[in-house]
């Protein structure tokens, strides 16, 4: 038995006068129609949770203000590429519903021309990823799972679109004349509010907003040559970097400003969003105290009363979870 009479074979045999053809949003079209309605949805949450900190947690400018630890100078023109392409894909798969729902002839063209161009993205983007970002992108860890659904969707989905009679039979109406100008004005649109919201995105700080120095009272003044101290510190520490501290955690980067160093770490196992975050804190602070207070590596850190941060991401980059540890902890 074939998907709704997908198979062309079938067409040399003959043909029962008395059977309807098949029509309408039924049979196998249910599953197609259930993933273009909720695709939409799935790719904004996705889209939220990879692109999100950009903006809330200040990591763009941690990402490419040169002089910043996190500075690639071409990992800016990556992630307005990812965006651009991410929400041409959103627009496209909300317009790919529409055309579904109002059973337009556009639909099956749309709909294969959405799976090849995904299918090309996870495929461009992890390139471009491994040659930017060679030692922080793992290709296994970030898209091998979806450029494998990707294909087999496609493998599964476009000789179906192709040969199914029911496809043939269901998308019939013409589409408007003034559909696809309308789409491409709002396509654009987006993408210049989008690019615009980025670039001019300068907050004062150079580095996440979770680890900014809020704690520190604006009056202390920072001698300069504990600024020397804490620069060439974090210099000579990021360049052995990244490095894994244990099977879950890697030291990936180290700020050294305004009398804090600030440690930059990543659970490579976890997204932040399967982590409690105060279980999380609760097992750590004490450890990180304990390290600071009685660690030899430290003792320059307490006599000179440096604060420290110790910053903690999920494998996919949201803020798990940031501790500050001082001299005060210490006496406590």
């Amino acid at each position: 038995m074939t998907m709704d009479s997908a198979n062309p074979g079938d067409s040399t045999k003959p043909q029962d006068s008395a059977k309807p053809e098949p029509k309408g949003l039924g049979g196998w079209l249910i599953l197609v129609g259930i993933g273009v309605i909720l695709g939409p949805l799935r790719m904004l949450g996705t889209a939220w949770e990879g692109f999100s900190p950009l903006y809330i947690e200040g990591a763009w400018s941690y990402l490419t203000i040169p002089g910043s630890a996190g500075y690639n100078s071409f990992i800016g023109q990556l992630l307005l590429g990812e965006i651009i392409a991410n929400s041409l894909i959103i627009l496209a798969s909300l317009y790919l519903a529409y055309l579904y729902l109002g059973r337009k002839a556009l639909f099956p063209r749309v709909y294969i021309t959405i799976l090849i161009a995904s299918i090309l993205i996870i495929v461009v983007d992890a390139i471009i990823s491994t040659l930017v970002l060679p030692q922080q992108y793992h290709f296994e860890e970030v898209s091998q799972g979806e450029l494998i659904r990707s294909v087999v969707s496609a493998a599964i989905w476009i000789p179906y679109m192709i040969h199914s009679r029911r496809v043939k039979n269901t998308f019939t109406r013409e589409r408007h004349r003034k559909e696809l100008p309308l789409l491409g004005s709002v396509s654009v649109a987006t993408v210049l509010v989008l690019t615009l919201l980025l670039v001019t995105d300068t907050p004062k700080t150079r580095i996440p907003a979770e680890i900014t120095r809020a704690e520190i009272n604006p009056a202390e003044i920072v001698p300069p040559q504990l600024e020397q101290v804490l620069k060439e510190t974090a210099e000579n520490l990021n360049r052995r970097l990244p490095l894994m501290i244990d099977d879950d955690t890697e030291l990936y980067s180290a700020i050294g400003m305004e009398g804090t160093m600030t440690y930059l770490y990543t659970v490579v196992n976890h997204p932040a969003e399967e982590i409690d975050k105060a279980l999380f804190i609760a097992n750590m602070k004490p450890q990180l105290v304990d390290n600071f207070c009685n660690s030899e590596g430290m003792v320059e850190f307490r006599n000179l009363n440096v604060k420290v941060k110790y910053s903690y991401s999920g494998k996919w980059g949201a803020n798990i979870a940031t501790i500050d540890v001082s001299r005060q902890d210490c006496l406590a």
